[in-house]
């Protein structure tokens, strides 16, 4: 799992959005998930699909992966809490200011 600071141009969705703010499909689905089982099949019981560019509309297959419920709460945590002093780089913490 990494954080991804400089990031490829996102692909963000168009359509509906969620009231949480993602995409939302006419079949009742989130376009990130969609997209995900597009491009990479069934998603396995007990994931998420995480957007790793922390873009909630983006679908771009690149930027999504697979985590566990667990690992997406403490990306999330880890964002709202320590996002602004450190980042992850190939799975190492990082201070920002140095």
């Amino acid at each position: 799992m990494t954080f991804r600071t400089h990031i490829s141009e996102c692909w963000n969705w168009i359509g509906c959005r969620s009231y949480k703010g993602y995409g939302w499909t006419p079949n009742a689905k989130y376009a990130h998930r969609m997209v995900f089982e597009l491009a990479n099949g069934p998603i396995p019981q007990n994931t998420v699909v995480h957007h790793m560019c922390r873009n909630r509309l983006c679908v771009r297959p690149s930027h999504l992966e697979l985590v566990s419920r667990g690992e997406n709460v403490r990306i999330a945590n880890l964002e709202d809490s320590a996002w602004k002093d450190w980042f992850a780089i190939e799975g190492n913490l990082y201070d920002m200011e140095k």
